[in-house]
């Protein structure tokens, strides 16, 4: 989820600024979201609300409708999970420079048997879904625009999204710009935070030169003002998806210290076009991706860090996942959240 993001023709608002070893401790001190059996107790650190913060609008959380045990969707996100922790691990351990057929075999016998077996079909097979591990393996670099660590996190990035195919893989993607614009089921960001009905922070890309070197010498006078990038070059979002970023940023504000900014969201709705064009740069925006559909969000990471409260964010989206209503994947400058379709309708109608 590794230097300064300087590329201002990034419009997704992925990363952070000033990454580096902070977001590479990020990714190791993070294991409690990788591995399924760490879930419960990180959760049952989640801090209260506090007396007299406002009631997270969405409610969800607190309803009696929402079990506190996982569902069994839940349990087969867990399992699933700790498989590919287990996948990556070995992978990891293989030696610099191990050759292709090596890598592949690995994991083409780890997608073929047990609880990983469906993610093959969510992206063509085993066979095509090994050798887009072995692509993302090769071709990562550390710089700005990946969100991996390092080789494995690449292809554990790869392989924790497939998670979100087996949710989402069947629904329609937006192919450009006017189709998304078309969809009148989808609520404005601008127009929502102006009637207060936003809880998170987040900006909007410039479309223009001026635009863009305006936030770059913004980000020069104040680096600490906001993260870095561009921010959201689409502020259109399905009404779920801001019902659950909202009650995510609240639980947040509710365990934080009083001075601590709302969470910063960086990327929610995409096209593939758009998404064909983030990889065209080296970033890392798989396809098929739930952000083409709608259905999933990257909350900044690094930038957070710096108010003394990531551990906040991170037992939230830890409690999350542990109930099988969100899959989080940690990346080295953002977390990256996909809602389950079981909770869409109830987060769905408290944005109404």
């Amino acid at each position: 989820m590794v230097a300064i993001a300087t590329r201002v023709a990034y419009h997704g608002g992925l990363l952070g600024d000033n990454r580096g070893e902070f977001s590479h401790r990020l990714w190791r001190r993070s294991a409690h979201i990788r591995d399924g059996n760490q879930l419960h107790a990180h959760a049952s650190r989640l801090p209260p609300r506090r007396r007299g913060a406002p009631r997270p609008r969405g409610g969800l959380l607190a309803s009696s409708r929402v079990r506190s045990e996982p569902t069994h969707q839940a349990t087969s996100l867990s399992a699933r999970r700790e498989a590919i922790n287990s996948l990556v691990g070995q992978i990891d351990a293989l030696p610099e420079g191990v050759e292709d057929e090596t890598l592949l075999s690995l994991v083409r016998e780890g997608l073929s048997r047990g609880v990983l077996a469906p993610l093959a079909h969510a992206r063509g097979g085993v066979d095509s879904l090994a050798r887009q591990a072995l692509h993302e393996y090769r071709r990562f670099a550390p710089s700005a625009a990946s969100n991996a660590a390092d080789r494995s996190h690449a292809v554990s990035i790869l392989l924790l999204q497939c998670l979100d195919l087996l949710w989402w893989g069947d629904a329609d993607e937006y192919a450009d710009d006017a189709q998304l614009e078309a969809d009148q089921s989808l609520l404005d960001l601008v127009d929502e935070r102006r009637r207060g009905r936003v809880s998170f922070s987040f900006a909007i890309a410039p479309r223009g030169l001026t635009g863009r070197v305006r936030d770059v010498a913004q980000n020069r006078l104040t680096p600490h003002r906001r993260p870095r990038g561009p921010g959201l070059r689409y502020t259109r979002a399905r009404p779920a998806m801001v019902g659950v970023l909202n009650e995510v940023a609240e639980r947040v504000a509710a365990g934080s210290p009083g001075a601590t900014p709302r969470i910063w969201v960086t990327s929610i709705t995409r096209t593939t076009a758009h998404q064909a064009h983030l990889s065209s740069l080296g970033f890392s925006a798989l396809t098929p991706s739930a952000h083409c559909s709608g259905w999933a969000a990257d909350i900044d990471a690094v930038w957070f860090g710096r108010y003394g409260a990531p551990d906040v964010l991170a037992a939230v989206l830890t409690d999350y996942l542990s109930r099988g209503v969100l899959n989080v994947i940690d990346g080295t400058g953002a977390w990256h959240v996909c809602l389950n379709p079981e909770f869409a309708g109830r987060y769905g109608e408290l944005e109404r």
